[in-house]
């Protein structure tokens, strides 16, 4: 999603495809807004194979994974399908680059057969390594801010920490409870857990600490980290609830979609005061009705539980699985048409297994993983 330079938004859905939407300045569409917002398609892309389950963007770059095993990805800035990776024996459950800003130089991937790879992000796309330990599927993964280590979260009940400068396992704790969904905070000196009607918060250098924990009346399905000390969460029942860190509360909640909340994402740098707390100016909601809502912090209800009204509301036509930002494609132009080429950089034989660089595969050996 692009507001203003570069806010670009991937979207996916539980249909084979995946869109890019952008909200405009210019007056020059249906989606149009009281402050001159409005939101639209930029791009679909319908390489995919399957439903999809997840999808992460940086650097123009976009990956998508979904039940088919395989990877697929997309440059948004060459306007071109790069084809699939393919190294995981199971559904792809989660994806993440590295850094989320700025030049991506590692994606990761967790899928249903227990195990994380770590690609090098652009360029040849190479398999760098595979972190194992995880018995179960994973969950979730979360990277350290300075890129050194990295933690994830799995159906066989563990969160574990990995040393990506050696690539193996530190440290390995058993939940309390869910994991489904794992955020790292800015700063990394905390970490959230979201799953079932629940929220917990705990520092990162102690995970058997006490946590801050925060219920809900209904199941957790997306969780934003605006700060080290407020969250956005949201899920079954479309209300988005704002949770403070420091007092354990939740200070405010409102009615952001009739259906279940998918996604909650922070598009904006810039921090406003709302109620005394400090939130993005805008933030994007998704839900499986189909429909992706631009908010304004300085307009959401000051009641509890009330409805809001959104700047800005966009319709996809399909069920929405996720939804992820970026913010580095300022020389995206939505004038010219994504491109499905015959053969995309990424060959695509008929195992779909992507063809390695020559220099290692003469040499027989995976090079080593260093953030």
């Amino acid at each position: 999603m692009t507001w203003k330079r570069s806010k670009t938004c991937a979207e996916a859905s539980a249909t084979p495809q995946a869109w890019c939407v952008r909200t405009r300045s210019e007056l020059e569409n249906n989606w149009e807004s009281e402050d001159g917002l409005q939101m639209g398609a930029d791009e679909c892309l319908d390489g995919v194979k399957g439903p999809v389950k997840c999808v992460a963007c940086a650097d123009g770059y976009v990956a998508c994974g979904g039940y088919d095993d395989c990877i697929y990805l997309f440059d948004l800035k060459r306007k071109k399908d790069l084809g699939a990776l393919v190294e995981h024996q199971g559904a792809i459950t989660c994806l993440e680059f590295f850094p989320s800003r700025g030049k991506a130089s590692h994606l990761l991937s967790g899928a249903k057969d227990g195990i994380i790879n770590v690609w090098e992000a652009g360029r040849n796309w190479e398999h760098l390594k595979s972190l194992k330990g995880h018995k179960k599927e994973i969950s979730a993964i979360a990277m350290h801010p300075s890129g050194k280590l990295c933690m994830s979260t799995a159906k066989d009940g563990f969160l574990r920490l990995w040393d990506m400068g050696r690539g193996r396992c530190t440290f390995k704790h058993r939940l309390t409870g869910e994991g489904d969904i794992l955020k790292m905070l800015p700063q990394g000196n905390q970490y959230a857990l979201g799953g079932r009607q629940t929220v917990s918060v705990h520092r990162a250098d102690d995970p058997e600490s006490q946590p801050v924990l925060f219920h809900h009346i209904k199941d957790v399905l997306a969780l934003d980290a605006v700060s080290d000390n407020v969250l956005l969460s949201g899920g079954e029942g479309g209300l988005v609830h704002l949770l403070d860190i420091k007092s354990g509360t939740i200070p405010m909640r409102f009615q952001a979609h009739t259906a279940r909340l998918r996604a909650v994402c922070s598009i904006d740098e810039h921090l406003v005061e709302f109620s005394g707390f400090l939130l993005p100016r805008r933030f994007a909601t998704a839900s499986t009705d189909g429909s992706i809502r631009l908010w304004d912090s300085r307009m959401l209800p000051s009641n509890d539980a009330v409805v809001g009204t959104p700047v800005s509301e966009f319709r996809a036509g399909a069920r929405i699985t996720c939804m992820e930002f970026s913010k580095e494609l300022s020389d995206l132009s939505s004038d010219t048409p994504l491109e499905s080429l015959r053969e995309p950089k990424l060959p695509l034989p008929q195992k779909r297994s992507v063809d390695k660089p020559d220099s290692a595969a003469s040499s027989g050996r995976k090079k080593k993983s260093t953030f």
